[in-house]
């Protein structure tokens, strides 16, 4: 597939709506929880081993959060209705020279790539734009950092009765892949499989991320707080990269049921798996979800999702149990002290409180002041 997905698709679509917050009136809002569900949040699952062992279910404690569908983080594009699931495609898109490709493993399977321009590149739902742009922090969707043992980590924003989620990857379908000093001598000293930590891959953005753990995978909770305007600015900005979408379904009678699944090949950014590269544009899924959040989690030394902190079976009770509660984001940002690496509380905290760091401040201002009284008195001389 991933010769056609490189052809020029020269569709034409409607231009997209321009990203445009708006302020929305402070006041409650009701999230809807689901009644009678399983809460479970620690528990136990069965390995590859075939072993009962004890785990986190992050998956099957969220689904108690939202009642109503997961969706991708964009607007709909014209003709593409996912959130509907139903649409002829193939009445509006004719064949490959549209972008509409049929699977050559199942015929029932179809993937439809849109080529994105500056006036089709896809923007952040508005209901999500204006719910983060509220006065009232309590108004604003909550969202989570979920990790799993794949490993992989997630972005989780609950709005209204929906869930949507979004993630970092690599694309298979475009082979623009860029190598580096590092990935070069390890290939030369035969380590091939450490080399490919190092590569820089196309990156892509999944949304609805088609990797979000079962019920009965081990995945945690390791992050919580509530989405604002600079988190949604920072997915925009890899929206507004965005070369390439590609959509798929699967064909039912005559019509073709649009997935809700997603993956935006952006263009200025690249995935590397080790996440330590020194370049601004390259992130693995644990460094993109940290770096749209804006937080910095415990990960242990590696920052392997698979060591991240995660939340306890009594804080999530907590936390469901004061969701329409005024003294949510108390709960929250005690919360998040427990999840948070030392050197991020020490940025968000330590500040205010006059720690973390003063000491250091004040050798880096001593010796910058005895550099500069240095210098003035080899001018006088």
């Amino acid at each position: 597939m991933s010769e056609l997905i490189q052809r020029k698709f020269m569709h034409q679509t409607e231009p997209a709506k321009s990203f445009t917050p708006i302020a929305r009136s402070a006041g409650p809002m009701e999230r809807i929880i689901p009644e009678d569900v399983n809460i479970d949040y620690e528990g136990t699952r069965v390995n590859k081993k075939g072993e009962t062992v004890p785990a986190f279910l992050a998956e099957n404690a969220i689904k108690s959060l939202y009642a109503g569908m997961q969706l991708p983080i964009f607007e709909d594009y014209p003709g593409i209705p996912m959130e509907e699931g139903y649409n002829n495609l193939a009445a509006k898109f004719k064949g490959e020279e549209q972008g509409l490709i049929i699977s050559d493993v199942d015929p029932n399977s179809w993937f439809l790539i849109v080529n994105t321009k500056e006036t089709t590149r896809p923007i952040v739902r508005q209901n999500i734009i204006e719910a983060a742009n509220s006065a009232d922090i309590t108004d604003r969707p909550i969202v989570m950092l979920v990790t799993s043992g794949m490993p992989h980590a997630i972005i989780y924003i609950f709005q209204g009765t929906n869930l949507y989620t979004c993630g970092y990857g690599y694309s298979r379908e475009i082979e623009h892949n860029y190598t580096n000093l590092t990935y070069n001598l390890l290939i030369k000293a035969g380590q091939s499989d450490i080399a490919h930590t190092f590569e820089k891959m196309t990156g892509s953005i999944f949304t609805a991320d088609a990797m979000v753990p079962s019920e009965t995978h081990q995945a945690k909770i390791s992050w919580v707080g509530f989405l604002d305007m600079e988190m949604v600015r920072r997915i925009q900005d890899f929206l507004d990269n965005t070369s390439i979408i590609i959509f798929s379904g699967k064909k039912e009678g005559r019509y073709n049921k649009v997935s809700n699944n997603a993956k935006l090949i952006v263009s200025n950014s690249y995935y590397a798996a080790a996440g330590i590269l020194p370049a601004r544009e390259s992130y693995n899924c644990l460094t993109w979800a940290q770096n749209i959040l804006g937080v910095n989690v415990d990960c242990g030394i590696l920052g392997n999702p698979k060591g991240c902190k995660g939340i306890t079976q009594e804080q999530f009770t907590l936390l469901r149990e004061n969701l329409n509660n005024a003294n949510l984001p108390q709960i929250i940002s005690n919360i998040q002290k427990t999840l948070e690496a030392p050197s991020n509380i020490c940025t968000r905290i330590g500040k205010a409180m006059g720690i973390c760091g003063g000491s250091r401040r004040k050798s880096k201002r001593n010796k910058k002041n005895k550099r500069k009284s240095r210098k003035s008195r080899k001018s006088k001389k």
